[in-house]
């Protein structure tokens, strides 16, 4: 089988493939969910190649499946490819489009499902915090049981132990810890169903996770400088992604919490701000410093465009006044970080909520403030956030005493 490329798929190929996958309904059908006008683009001509070369194979699409996917893209393309995740998005896309999406529930679907309702209802966590819940439990759900029905009369405490040994050879501590966790209450819920004996979740092992033993990433005062000033506020975005990065880097507010902020949510009479629900099933109400409120107040007046929608934050461009996403958010701060010239693996938006807690601290804050203000439920958390620096303990250390 000659395996292809993206640039190598010929331009009649691409015309005759088109022809096959209903090229100008997919790309309406993508403009209404609010794709871009790249991905768009790539996604036709991609699909567009997978459906000549089926059709070369007498293959008619109705062959494709999204199960079938994987061995189709293994075929197709070359060994090594980094095109593989762009074709694979692409004709999962297209499978939906075609309405041929829906993929079988695994047999321990409805242990799950329950699991999650019972969090939702009875623990109060966050939608985002179910949903990493619910990745971590797949994960040993299909371990244990693969495409069997769950029977756990036959679950030993064996078989956990073999699962964590399974969880430490592939991740890091903080994974693992984080995995077991979960499954250790999972697993008190199944007890709880009267499904297996209370010795599973015993049987779970605690994961040793030094967290303050490695120095994280914090800014300095002339980092901090430099990364606000890489704002272009004469544009409407860099107005908007200005007061967005002092929320997270003043405020300390997850990047979850500043896209989901609302109109509403902005007391500008008390200078309060009403910080969303986003973790843990409450949210909180902060203090609004006079530089975040003076950066709102030149947003709202000065760039957001018009918009239905009541979120504080949204697009500009080609999709004006839809909401900003979390990932628009985080690629924008992406950009910001290689402006300012940044280490490349700088990725994400913790480092300014850390850099928000390590300079309360620094200034006498208690924890228990700190964590109020980060939302924290335990100080213990909060103290993954804080660091001190050690220039300023240096002054702190006694001489070594000489002998006399």
């Amino acid at each position: 089988m000659k395996k292809i490329a993206y640039s190598m798929t010929s331009w009649p190929a691409l015309q005759a493939g088109r022809k096959l996958t209903r090229s100008e309904e997919f790309a309406a059908y993508m403009r209404e969910r609010g794709y871009g006008r790249w991905t768009i683009k790539e996604y036709r001509r991609r699909v567009a190649a997978v459906a000549f070369r089926l059709a070369e194979e007498r293959h008619g699409l109705s062959y494709l499946r999204r199960d079938r996917v994987p061995a189709l893209l293994q075929r197709y393309l070359r060994n090594g490819s980094v095109d593989r995740r762009m074709y694979c998005s692409a004709l999962h896309c297209w499978l939906k489009f075609c309405g041929r999406s829906a993929v079988r529930p695994p047999a321990y679907q409805p242990w799950l499902d329950d699991y999650l309702d019972f969090l939702a209802a009875h623990r109060g966590l966050a939608a985002s915090t179910r949903e990493n819940y619910g990745w971590r439990l797949r994960h040993y759900l299909a371990w244990q049981f693969r495409a069997s029905r769950p029977d756990w009369s036959k679950v030993q405490v064996e078989d956990i132990w073999r699962y964590a040994d399974h969880c430490a050879r592939i991740g890091q501590p903080i994974t693992v810890k984080g995995k077991l966790g979960t499954l250790r209450k999972f697993l008190d819920f199944v007890h709880l169903r009267g499904a297996c004996s209370p010795q599973l979740a015993r049987a779970v092992p605690k994961v040793a996770n030094y967290r303050m033993s490695p120095v994280r990433t914090v800014l300095t005062n002339a980092q901090r400088r430099r990364l606000l000033c890489s704002f272009d506020r004469r544009r409407p975005s860099g107005r908007r992604d200005y007061a967005m990065t002092l929320l997270m880097a003043d405020l300390g507010l997850r990047v979850g919490e500043v896209v989901r902020l609302r109109l509403a949510d902005v007391d500008w009479r008390r200078r309060l701000l009403s910080v969303p629900v986003v973790k843990y099933g409450h949210g909180r109400t902060v203090p609004l410093p006079k530089r975040i409120a003076a950066a709102l107040h030149s947003y709202l007046r000065r760039a957001r465009p018009r918009s239905d929608d009541d979120r504080l934050f949204v697009r500009d461009g080609v999709f004006v006044g839809r909401p900003l996403s979390v990932g628009a958010a985080r690629f924008n701060l992406r950009l910001a970080y290689r402006r300012c010239g940044f280490p490349k693996n700088w990725t994400g938006t913790h480092v300014l909520r850390r850099t928000f807690a390590t300079r309360l601290y620094a200034k006498g804050a208690t924890m228990r403030q700190i964590a109020d203000l980060l939302g924290h439920r335990q100080v213990t958390t909060t103290g993954v956030y804080t660091q001190v620096a050690v220039q300023a303990m240096r002054s702190l250390a006694q001489p070594w005493p000489l002998a006399s």
